[in-house]
């Protein structure tokens, strides 16, 4: 670990090769955690994190981004494919709108997309900008040794991401249950920082020297509590069960120090639909949607963790979260109606209503390729819901 003072943050957006995620498998390392994980959960169901087939844990990174990132695994050069898989032509155009909004530091100022792009920038690396913005617009990065905790860090895209844009030495730790996540953050991590030491932790190994720890959940009570300025959970406890999602919100209450940061990003309609418990003296900062939501219900929020409890201010952030929440409920329920009704009058028999809707049709032989196809998605949903009427 490099032993350093007083940091200045240097910021700076990273550039990538393109063969970025040709990162191999340690075949080795994964079989000695596929192991100690069988033998510390005693025959229990880990998720599907942990049955994936052989051709894609033993590949490479680039075979499992679909699983880590779906649709953001994507470059921003293939724009086209973008717009078709979200059904949108202006899904990159809302992303920088949005990015620019937050950018509090001025990273983009002179910068495009198609800048971004030229370096290789993929969807997901968007999404991580996003996160350092947020986060910093609340944490400061400068000035000392930021010691981060990330539950479920994948294959350590922010854990690479943090450090690249601010230039700052950090103690970061990476807690995941999956034995792919672990092994490639480990090879992703140690590939991305030479001169930085990335360790994997087992038992005995020294808790004062390293710059990344990729810790296998198993060994996660090994970490010293109230010691981490800031901790990360992004998508992932919306995989998780309801005791999970208490023991990880609880793990973290005890592991993170006094009046430091606290940011989790997760769906409420995903695969945990249950209570989010958290406690009362997590003074709520930040509790809104963003551009990568989703899900409608998909917030990020920003936590302080104090000695006092904020239950009050925090019960006015949730009720503001549910009043934004009713206004895009009502913009989707408006568009959808629009595209269901239209749908609805071309399957009628012949009526003045049809008649008057070609023209409008017509139209469409005017409008680009891209929003055609956006235009058709839509008609096929709609009729799918007057199919099931």
């Amino acid at each position: 670990m490099s032993k350093l003072g007083e940091q200045h943050i240097r910021l700076k957006l990273p550039v990538w090769d393109s063969d970025r995620f040709a990162v191999p498998a340690d075949i080795e390392l994964f079989d000695r955690l596929t192991e100690e994980l069988r033998v510390h959960s005693q025959g229990a169901d880990n998720g599907p994190w942990t049955r994936l087939p052989d051709d894609e844990v033993r590949g490479t990174i680039e075979q499992m981004l679909a699983g880590w990132c779906g649709w953001f695994r994507f470059p921003l050069t293939e724009s086209r494919e973008i717009a078709d898989l979200f059904c949108s032509t202006e899904v990159l155009r809302d992303y920088e709108t949005f990015l620019r909004g937050i950018d509090h530091v001025g990273i983009l100022d002179g910068k495009s997309l198609n800048d971004l792009a030229a370096t290789n920038w993929r969807l997901l690396d968007l999404g991580s900008l996003m996160d350092f913005l947020l986060i910093s617009g609340f944490f400061e990065f400068e000035g000392h040794r930021p010691k981060i905790l990330e539950i479920g860090g994948g294959f350590g895209r922010l854990a690479e991401f943090l450090p690249l844009i601010t230039g700052v030495f950090m103690e970061y730790v990476i807690i995941d249950v999956a034995p792919v996540s672990l092994m490639y953050a480990h090879q992703y991590l140690t590939l991305r920082f030479p001169e930085r030491r990335t360790v994997m932790f087992s038992p005995g190994v020294a808790l004062d020297d390293y710059d990344f720890l990729i810790v296998p959940s198993w060994y996660a009570e090994y970490l010293p509590r109230n010691y981490f300025d800031l901790a990360i959970n992004v998508e992932s406890m919306q995989e998780m069960n309801q005791d999970l999602v208490d023991y990880y919100v609880e793990y973290i209450h005890a592991h993170v120090r006094d009046q430091g940061v606290i940011y989790l990003v997760n769906s409420r309609e995903h695969l945990f639909t249950g209570s989010w418990n958290f406690p009362s003296e997590w003074e709520c900062l930040y509790r809104h949607r963003t551009i990568r939501s989703w899900t409608l219900n998909h917030p990020a929020e920003i936590f302080r963790k104090t000695a006092s409890s904020h239950k009050r201010a925090n019960m006015l952030r949730t009720a503001a979260l549910e009043r934004e929440l009713d206004l895009h409920r009502a913009v989707q329920k408006l568009r959808f109606s629009h595209a269901a009704r239209l749908s609805y009058t071309l399957h009628q028999p012949f009526s003045i209503r049809k008649v008057l809707t070609i023209p409008y049709l017509l139209g469409l032989l005017l409008v680009p390729q891209p929003v055609k196809r956006n235009i058709k998605v839509t008609m096929e949903r709609a009729r799918a819901y007057w199919a099931g009427k």
